[in-house]
């Protein structure tokens, strides 16, 4: 049976407009956005800094560039070998970072912080299967002969071509696959089946370790690879536990009753998170304070 906790029903409307004087909070200086960052884990166990050094490399007959904040291989032009063997890296994005991954097959992704990716450096074999953690938007290329599948710790997505997002956290309650484009196929441990379509979103509960699927507003999951967060009457709590991930900060709460109440609103990924704290507050309801990397909550 479904428990009904109480929450708080204030839902703010946050609209940003362009302006030359943007408000800031006193003292919240030091809580930044992220940044491009990341760490390759090659098939040797040699883990090399992509935010520095790293350039370019080859493994095998494929070509590795970093560039930007994207690290791309491809395959060197010449004979296929009689080679079988799959070769593995394993990208890292720490808290407070992201990076983008471009495959041998040209599937893109897109990493959130604290996410990794364990993949083939070049796909052999009936299968392109890659593992990952944490959040990671995928453009995956089209190949009917060669399915893509994404495993995570619970559930496994197969796909030809589409585009989605995966979220599986380790702290996280939930798994969250995304659909924007195409069709996928989702199968996790309690043994089911899912057929996806666009806007649909499949939700996997690991303790109970079953899954629905229900409709959702896709922009309010996947919108963080564009730069943007967007929330809609959604619990202080996940709103915060969204962000302190890229900002890279741990939350208090002094009341409990604060985490219930709701809040709309809009956040470029790359402002300072106590722009959208200092609104918060000024709607009433809550206040914030800081002390180092540690964000304490309390419920006005």
């Amino acid at each position: 049976a479904m428990i009904a906790f109480p929450l708080i029903f204030i839902t703010a409307l946050v609209v940003w407009l362009q302006r030359e004087n943007e408000i800031t909070v006193s003292g919240w200086s030091d809580l930044k956005p992220g940044k491009s960052s990341a760490v390759l884990v090659l098939s040797g166990g040699e883990a090399r800094n992509l935010t520095s050094g790293l350039s370019e490399l080859t493994e095998g007959k494929v070509k590795i560039v970093n560039e930007n904040g994207r690290l791309s291989y491809a395959g060197l032009p010449g004979e296929d070998g009689a080679d079988t063997a799959v070769t593995y890296h394993e990208i890292q994005v720490p808290r407070g970072g992201e990076y983008q991954l471009k495959l041998a097959d040209g599937t893109q992704l897109w990493l959130n912080s604290g996410s990794s990716v364990r993949f083939p450096v070049e796909f052999k074999g009936n299968e392109r299967q890659i593992q990952v953690t944490g959040e990671v938007f995928l453009e995956v290329t089209k190949d009917s002969l060669h399915p893509f599948i994404v495993r995570t710790k619970y559930i496994a997505v197969n796909v030809l071509g589409t585009k989605f997002n995966i979220r599986d956290y380790g702290d996280e309650e939930t798994v969250m696959t995304t659909l924007v484009e195409g069709q996928i196929k989702v199968g996790s441990e309690d043994g089911k089946t899912f057929f996806l379509e666009p806007s649909e979103q499949y939700i996997y509960d690991k303790q109970k370790q079953t899954g629905e699927v229900r409709e959702v507003d896709t922009d309010l999951f996947v919108s963080w690879k564009d730069g943007i967060y967007l929330f809609k009457s959604q619990r202080l709590e996940d709103i915060l536990k969204l962000i302190s991930q890229w900002y890279d900060l741990h939350v208090f709460y002094q009341n409990q009753e604060a985490k219930d109440i709701l809040f709309s609103g809009r956040l470029k990924r790359y402002e300072n998170v106590g722009t959208l704290l200092h609104v918060f507050e000024r709607l009433g309801g809550v206040s914030f304070s800081v002390q180092g990397k540690t964000v304490i909550v309390k419920k006005e």
